[in-house]
């Protein structure tokens, strides 16, 4: 944490000089106020993972984030319909002589489908025909690391690449 034994005025001065800085600069803090002061790009390293946001300052990092979580989600979601339908023709026709074929090919793309899928469901899915409540605390827990709830297991490693000159020593 760059910032942890700064007062006010000197983390917005650390903030001003990397936004003015030429070059990139790495920034691992959980300084929300340095984050969108410094940054034009996020990386954020979350699950073993590396997931970029270039040209995002911190505020559209989080909404980006966001919106990127429901996509995975909404695409899970028809991944697990197309996966049932799949599975149901199987079983209804798996043994049947003249649709043998045709399940087998079935049973092709729902392997093909599951490696795709992956062996986890992404964070916030909950499964179709669960109750109302556990669908909103399941959407609560996906959006825990929002503003302000950062783990640091998963805090975001932000690269700045900010524009013209270097900012002077604290005063």
């Amino acid at each position: 944490e760059p910032t942890n034994h700064l007062d006010a005025r000197a983390r917005a001065w650390v903030a001003n000089f990397i936004a003015d800085y030429k070059r990139t600069v790495v920034v691992v803090s959980h300084d929300e106020a340095l984050l969108r002061t410094a940054c034009e790009s996020v990386a954020e390293v979350k699950g073993g993972a590396l997931e970029s946001y270039k040209g995002m300052g911190f505020d559209k990092f989080l909404r980006e984030r966001e919106e990127r979580a429901k996509r995975r989600i909404a695409l899970y979601s028809r991944q697990v319909e197309e996966a049932d339908k799949l599975q149901a023709f199987i079983d209804r026709f798996g043994a049947s002589a003249t649709k043998a074929t045709q399940a087998k090919d079935r049973e092709k793309k729902l392997a093909r489908l599951r490696l795709e899928m992956g062996p986890n469901p992404p964070p916030g899915y909950v499964p179709k025909g669960t109750s109302k409540h556990a669908r909103e605390n399941a959407l609560g827990a996906a959006t825990a690391s929002s503003p302000g709830s950062f783990d640091t297991s998963n805090a975001p490693g932000v690269a700045s690449e900010a524009g013209a000159g270097a900012g002077g020593a604290p005063g």
